[in-house]
């Protein structure tokens, strides 16, 4: 029968064994062949740009070998250069701008709930007001297709207290919706209008990479003007 130190001996070197194996002269556990890494800081997250440019400041990593990357319009990460040996980049903070809930687009609403829905999601704009109008004075009682390409539609509106009369409702409409941090203006984007039969309706977003691109530029010059000597990525 072993005694205690025959038994911590083995085990000493069972746990040699697996972890002095070296690929780069990084060590790997040989029970998992993962790298053995040091404790690394956890990611803080914040909501807003304005919160992640003041961490910055507070922190003041080195300008040298921390970048400022803005991943797509609502999210912006603080990363670390390739120094790390196992080549991967730490991320210190990151913020995600807080954003309605996106899975309506495309989803029919009654109409009373469509009303809520935009005033909720888009900036208040002469465009979003007309569509609201519109949106808000259908009958029920008289939604056709004025045209056999099922895009330009045609509906009895209320116009005034009493009166209706028949107009077109245009099918595509610019509009802004909030899909970006506050701080930045919200980009203008294409957006289909659709009413069903049944007076439920729908908004579908013309797909155009353009208004990312101007939302992450907007968001790299809000950073450069207050994160001086950082690189910030877009």
């Amino acid at each position: 029968m072993m005694d205690r130190n025959a038994i911590d001996k083995i085990e000493e070197l069972v746990t040699l064994r697996l972890t002095d194996a070296t690929v780069y002269g990084i060590p790997y556990d040989r029970k998992t062949w993962k790298p053995i890494e040091e404790p690394a800081h956890e990611t803080l997250q914040v909501r807003t740009l304005q919160a992640f440019a003041d961490y910055v400041l507070h922190e003041l990593p080195d300008a040298a070998t921390w970048v400022v990357h803005v991943a797509n319009p609502a999210r912006v990460r603080l990363v670390s250069g390739t120094d790390n040996p196992t080549r991967k980049r730490g991320v210190l903070i990151a913020a995600d701008a807080i954003l309605p809930d996106a899975t309506k687009f495309n989803a029919r609403m009654s109409q009373e709930e469509f009303s809520i829905w935009l005033q909720t999601t888009f900036v208040q704009t002469a465009a979003l007001e007309e569509l609201l109008k519109i949106s808000g004075n259908v009958k029920a009682e008289a939604i056709a297709t004025s045209r056999d390409d099922g895009v330009t539609q045609q509906a009895t509106v209320h116009k005034g207290v009493a009166s209706v009369e028949r107009a077109d409702v245009p099918p595509k409409w610019e509009l802004s919706a909030w899909r970006t941090f506050s701080e930045v203006t919200q980009p203008s984007g294409w957006y289909l209008f659709r009413i069903g039969q049944d007076l439920g309706m729908s908004l579908h977003p013309v797909i155009d990479a353009s208004w990312s691109l101007k939302a992450m530029k907007e968001i790299k010059a809000f950073l450069d003007e207050r994160l001086p000597g950082y690189t910030v990525l877009a």
